[in-house]
């Protein structure tokens, strides 16, 4: 009987190594980009995102704020930021089942988005987590926040699965007219 239950997790665990889901279990997973910040410690990413096997673009992340900012007053958009961290299975339950539904995939196409990393020893993080702490007087990991590109918050929203509500938070930045 055990065999069986051993068997049937591994063949399960096993379809995640070719890119199956594993639904919650995805969590538990290092962020896709994992690899990239191994050989790049700041600077531009792409991460792919997918919708039930229905691919959808990938988005355009940056690990700056100042190329956010930069990149925001070119382009005369908002900023979403994302201060997650590594090994934040929240923040990857958030990228991996409330980003790419579609609705939300597209609200986010209207952001500049930047990933700022908070959770590791090193000075680029403990920046960003002090920027954080500073700029929200909050470190809850992940943690959303919508700004213009002088640093001024609209919207800003922690931890929530409910993907309406997230949408709701998006739209108040999608609506906010900068002057």
């Amino acid at each position: 009987m055990w065999a069986v239950v051993f068997m049937s997790a591994t063949i399960y665990l096993f379809s995640g190594l070719y890119g199956k889901s594993l639904g919650e279990l995805d969590a538990f997973l290092p962020p896709d980009d994992y690899g990239q910040e191994l050989t790049s410690s700041s600077g531009s990413m792409g991460g792919s995102t997918s919708n039930g096997g229905m691919d959808l673009a990938e988005h355009h992340w940056v690990r700056s704020l100042d190329e956010g900012i930069e990149i925001a007053k070119r382009e005369n958009k908002k900023i979403f930021l994302d201060f997650t961290g590594w090994n934040c299975t929240n923040c990857r339950l958030m990228e991996k089942k409330v980003f790419p539904i579609k609705d939300i995939h597209n609200a986010l196409n209207e952001f500049v988005l930047v990933r700022l990393y908070t959770d590791r020893q090193n000075e680029e993080e403990q920046a960003n987590k002090q920027y954080q702490m500073d700029k929200f007087n909050m470190v809850s990991l992940p943690y959303y926040a919508i700004i213009t590109p002088d640093e001024e918050v609209i919207a800003t929203e922690a931890f929530n699965r409910n993907a309406n509500e997230f949408l709701d938070f998006l739209n108040k930045g999608i609506d906010h007219t900068l002057n």
